[in-house]
């Protein structure tokens, strides 16, 4: 049995969460958009990463890459993966917090605030992403129309999209829920 070391955010998605056939995107909202700081900067170094990490196990065998039907880029397990052993890396704690750890401070208002500073960045990033993939769908209704010869290609892309709209819609619905929620604090 081989073993190998992986950080503990990528073993605890991959092997805890059972991810598998995944995009770089869904892994990074998974696990690494959570613990970072400063969301808009972040979501970039964070997809980086999970982009490195999958890429060092595609080249090791754990992974494969697959591009079904035209879509997107997505990584599966391979039988080497149920036959390696996984040695985990912690993650460095001190830089970055993550929610959770504005909520272990005891709740002062400067966490608090914090906090909803963190959500409230989180859902802007949400939103952003949003509206790309609305964008991704109007296009590909377009092309629909000048290019009829090309819509069963591009309907698979277009349902993708439109499925990518209704999570990121779900997670904005999410995160307004829980900052409708938490105690009123003045800025």
């Amino acid at each position: 049995m081989r073993k190998l070391k992986i950080s503990q955010r990528l073993y605890e998605a991959l092997v805890n969460k059972a991810m598998n056939h995944f995009t770089i995107l869904e892994l990074r909202d998974a696990c690494f958009v959570h613990s970072i700081s400063n969301v808009s900067t972040g979501r970039m170094k964070a997809y980086k990463t999970a982009y490195r990490q999958v890429e060092r196990l595609v080249s090791k065998g754990i992974l494969a890459k697959t591009k079904p039907n035209g879509g997107s880029v997505r990584y599966g397990k391979t039988e080497a993966f149920y036959c390696t052993e996984f040695a985990i890396r912690k993650v460095p704690t001190g830089g970055a917090r993550n929610i959770s750890d504005a909520t272990v401070l005891g709740g002062s208002d400067a966490a608090s605030q914090a906090m909803k500073e963190q959500l409230r960045a989180l859902a802007r990033s949400y939103q952003v992403d949003l509206l790309t993939c609305i964008g991704e769908s109007e296009e590909y209704i377009r092309l629909y129309g000048d290019f009829p010869e090309l819509k069963a290609q591009l309907e698979p892309q277009y349902h993708e999209a439109r499925e990518r709209s209704s999570k990121l819609l779900g997670k904005i619905k999410a995160l307004d829920t829980v900052l409708a929620q938490l105690p009123y604090i003045t800025t």
